[in-house]
């Protein structure tokens, strides 16, 4: 009983589908199936579980999890609480911020090393005063509205620098291939440029999940990788062939 005691048991599934409130109020986290207890020496997990774009990235075999994977977690928990996304899609700005973007960092020594460090910082914020929520609440709402028309657009989604520079120069590659031709304009060759050109945002938009796409169709919306890698060659193939058969190439 000792030994169970002296090393904390690692939920690796925390989510929004895990987490009930019970008719006296009391919030309970449920579903310990794919947990683990702690345990010294070891360099990685013997099994990787865990919920995609919840699990931390030593879910995936590259160290063994402990308490700080759990955090990483509670940190997309707190994000899809605020936005309704994962932060991958969509990162909380404002108050709670700061405290996602240190739950979930990539490497464990740079998270929140305890529960208690943790919960200390979201307490704080419960006692800030209001004209600073306020403040907030302004500062959000004028920057959703400047970003709503870049938020559609995959590849500027994140305001990630290298992904917004390789969207623009694939946006440019289609506008110049729509526009190029051997020898002069035919209905013929415009009709072949504009159907690669659909074929390849079609793939484009397949790949980078637009308007979540990725979690509305079968097979590529499965947890298993090999099942989704399978889903995505399918939905490949069929938008060549279909898209080309239309197209007439």
């Amino acid at each position: 009983m000792f030994i169970k005691n002296l090393f904390p048991i690692i939920h690796r599934d925390i989510k929004p589908e895990n987490i009930i409130i019970s008719n006296d109020g009391v919030l309970k986290l449920i579903d310990f199936d794919v947990s683990r207890t702690y345990k010294e020496n070891e360099n990685r997990d013997t099994e990787l579980l865990g919920t995609l774009e919840y699990a931390a990235p030593e879910q995936f075999g590259f160290m063994q999890t402990d308490a700080r994977t759990d955090i990483y977690s509670i940190g997309v928990l707190i994000n899809v609480l605020i936005t309704g996304k994962v932060p991958r899609i969509e990162r909380c700005i404002g108050r709670f911020q700061y405290i996602v973007e240190k739950c979930i960092k990539i490497d464990p020594n740079e998270r929140y090393q305890n529960i208690d460090i943790l919960k200390k910082d979201i307490e704080s914020i419960k006692i800030l005063k209001n004209n600073v929520e306020k403040e907030d609440k302004n500062i959000h709402h004028a920057d959703k509205e400047k970003k709503i028309f870049l938020d559609v657009i995959p590849g500027f989604r994140t305001r990630t620098n290298w992904k917004m520079i390789c969207a623009a120069f694939f946006y440019l590659f289609l506008i110049c291939g729509l526009m190029t031709y051997e020898n002069k304009f035919t209905l013929d060759e415009f009709r072949t440029n504009i159907t690669v050109v659909i074929i390849l945002l079609s793939l484009w938009f397949l790949y980078t999940n637009f308007f979540e796409i990725r979690d509305r169709l079968p097979i590529i919306n499965s947890n298993n990788i090999i099942v989704k890698i399978f889903g995505y060659i399918l939905y490949s193939l069929a938008i060549i062939v279909i898209l080309g058969e239309v197209g007439g190439l």
